[in-house]
């Protein structure tokens, strides 16, 4: 019989706490290549944006999605005055922009090209 209170008692039992000393995972700190001018941020965050003209170059912007990274990213197809075509992926990133860290707003950044070719393979 105390055997079995001991063995009742002892499920009863809250376990330890048990807290981590060390991180067992780097910061995520990616980064997302070219920051783009801050006059084209709010027509890239505006969902409906599907055109921007920018200097001569008139670019197709793409609905928004979400990246493998969690980024809120959208595909700038571009054409320039020679009607070369160029296709280009930006996303947002949520930055500080006073030194005290206590104002943020979301900046778009072009990302780096992945293949480095001149073929540009586009899936229908």
């Amino acid at each position: 019989m105390v055997a079995t209170l001991f063995a009742i008692s002892g499920c009863a039992q809250a376990p330890r706490q048990v807290e981590a000393q060390v991180q067992l995972v780097e910061p995520n700190m990616v980064n997302l290549g070219e920051k783009l001018p801050a006059k084209y941020w709010p027509a890239l965050t505006n969902p409906n944006t599907t055109k921007i003209d920018a200097n001569g170059l008139s670019i197709e912007v793409g609905k928004p999605y979400t990246s493998g990274l969690g980024q809120e990213c959208r595909s700038l197809q571009m054409v320039n005055h020679n009607s070369e075509n160029r296709t280009r992926i930006a996303c947002a990133k949520i930055v500080t922009t006073d030194s005290n860290s206590t104002k943020t707003e979301k900046a778009w950044f072009l990302t780096d090209d992945i293949v480095e070719s001149s073929t540009i393979i586009k899936i229908q």
